[in-house]
């Protein structure tokens, strides 16, 4: 068998004889699914990982599964956001950080109807899973007056 495909899984009885006898084998054929982590890309393109930003703009930002064929969970979220939650009180960081930890669980990192502010600025984390692993891309935010 040259090229092996679902419809060949299987039971198959192999026979073999020479001057010697006769013997005969049953032979499960499994197929064996192999793949590779997502591919993803970031859109738009940021320069250096850094993406400027208009302040109050209208920004689309997607995280995007370079092989559509083949299905991946997105996930964003925001790397920096320790440092934002330090300066409050210490009592509700273990809260606060577990529970907004993970931004999106979309390819989109805002809703379209959100306008981007300074406080948006940072760094995010798009993390793509399927079944044969993980991969991440990083995005940082430069929110600016224009």
């Amino acid at each position: 068998m040259e090229s092996i495909s679902e419809a060949d899984v299987g039971q198959y009885i192999c026979h073999g004889q020479n001057r010697v006898g006769y013997t005969e084998e049953i032979v499960t054929l499994e197929l064996i699914e192999t793949g590779s982590p997502p591919s993803i890309i970031i859109s738009p393109k940021a320069i250096n990982g850094r993406l400027q930003i208009p302040l109050h703009s209208y920004q689309t930002i997607e995280c995007l599964n370079q092989d559509p064929t083949i299905s991946a969970d997105i996930t964003w979220r925001r790397a920096d956001m320790v440092c934002i939650f330090i300066s409050h009180r210490m009592s509700y960081l273990t809260k606060i950080f577990k529970d907004n930890f993970d931004l999106s669980k979309t390819s989109v990192l805002f809703p379209p109807n959100m306008s981007l502010e300074f406080e948006h600025s940072g760094t995010y984390i798009c993390i793509a899973t399927n079944q044969y692993g993980s991969t991440t891309e990083t995005l940082t935010l430069d929110g600016n007056i224009s």
